[in-house]
Order: structure tokens, then C-alpha cells, then sequence
């Protein structure tokens, strides 16, 4: 009983040192990224929406020398056109959206002799955009914007039901495909600067709306075990 009992914790020992020992040996290089740039719209949403500032917070793991994941938080704050909600005193427009998925980059950021690195990202989520319209100084009346995401909230805000208050909003969600394209200056052994390319396709009620964004940020990469 005893020889069993010694043979059981022996076996447990060494399965930890083990497992210790192959953890270990993995270490991900892991960058946050911090940065703007510039929303893209295109076709009916390019009627109510000009080209528009956004913010970007970012985050990979990459696990292997070529191959990692990466997530991603991008917010838009929407310059509509003055004729967009005219009949209207004041109106916003935002849009968040929240992408992950896989990494394929040329090379590590950290301990690489080369400073620039370029990477390829193939990312999918899920997009909302939020228009709000106050104090309405008209009886708006109805314009359609087929095929728009945001041309659709426009419209539906042109058009509120009677007896509707002072103040509207709209709000639609959709599905996000977003690829990404970028390329990574490091700057000291740590930072870097990320600029990127994104084009997004969102589907919404049978519809594809696609969009572009560009933006330019600080990554930060530090080793960690897991």
C-alpha cells in the first residue's frame, strides 16, 4: 500500500514538473495598440456620412513566430452631412464595432534585427451604429436610402411615427467580416508605430454595406509565458 501510494505521488510529481517545464517553453509576444484614424464610407452612406474620425484599441497574442490572434475595438463618430437631418436642430451619429480572429505576420516586433514587420489579419464580429436626431424645427419629411446602413436610420428618423417626442434614435446591428492589412515600425525595443488598412463588410437585413478604415497607432510588445 505504501509502495502504491509512493508510486502515485512520485507519478503526480513529475506530470507537474512536466507540465511546468512545456509551459514554459511557450512564450507569446503580446502588443496592445492604442491609436486613430480616419472612417471611410461608401456608396448610399457617402449621401448623409462624410469621411469621419475614429478610435482604435487593439490587442494580439502571437503564439508563434508567423501565426497569432488579435482583437479589436473600433468607434466611429459620425460626420453627417448638413442636409443628412436638416429638418432637425441637432444629430449625432456613432458607430462601434468588435472584431477578432487569426494573425499571420512576416515576423516577431521583439528581438527581430529587422524594424519593419508587416502583418494580415483575418477578423470577423459584429458592428452597431446609433443616429440620433433633437428638437425637431420641421415636420421631417420621408427620403429613402435603400440599401444604406446608415442612410437606413436617416430615413427611419425622417419618417417618426405621430405623436413621437422631441428627441429620436435609431440603431441597427449587423454582422462584421473585417480583414486587415498593416505594417509595424518599431521605434525602440518595446514600441512601435502600427499603421493598418481595414475594409469591413457588414451584412444587415439582407443587405452588404462596406466600409473603410485607416488608422495609425502605438503598439506596445512584451514577452509572456503560458
Amino acid at each position: 500500500m505504501k509502495r502504491r501510494t509512493c508510486a502515485v505521488v512520485f507519478a503526480a510529481l513529475v506530470c507537474s514538473g512536466l507540465a511546468g517545464k512545456s509551459s514554459a517553453q511557450i512564450p507569446a509576444e503580446v502588443s496592445g495598440i492604442v491609436g486613430g484614424g480616419v472612417f471611410l464610407p461608401t456608396g448610399a452612406d457617402r449621401n448623409v456620412v462624410g469621411n469621419s474620425p475614429a478610435l482604435q484599441l487593439a490587442a494580439s497574442v502571437g503564439f508563434l513566430r508567423y501565426l497569432g490572434a488579435e482583437a479589436e475595438l473600433l468607434y466611429a463618430h459620425f460626420f453627417l452631412r448638413e442636409d443628412a437631418l436638416s429638418a432637425f436642430a441637432k444629430s449625432s451619429g456613432s458607430q462601434i464595432t468588435a472584431v477578432g480572429g487569426i494573425r499571420a505576420t512576416t515576423g516577431r516586433t521583439l528581438g527581430n534585427p529587422r524594424p519593419l514587420t508587416g502583418y494580415l489579419s483575418l477578423r470577423a464580429g459584429v458592428a452597431r451604429e446609433t443616429i440620433r436626431a433633437t428638437s425637431p424645427q420641421i415636420r421631417p419629411t420621408p427620403q429613402s436610402q435603400p440599401g444604406a446602413w446608415v442612410g437606413r436610420s436617416v430615413d427611419i428618423l425622417k419618417s417618426p411615427p405621430s405623436g413621437s417626442g422631441a428627441s429620436s434614435s435609431d440603431a441597427q446591428r449587423g454582422f462584421v467580416i473585417a480583414p486587415k492589412a498593416g505594417l509595424r515600425l518599431r521605434v525602440s525595443h518595446s514600441a512601435a508605430f502600427d499603421l493598418a488598412f481595414q475594409p469591413m463588410f457588414i451584412f444587415h437585413q439582407r443587405h452588404t454595406t462596406a466600409q473603410f478604415f485607416l488608422t495609425l497607432g502605438i503598439a506596445l510588445s512584451s514577452w509572456e509565458i503560458f
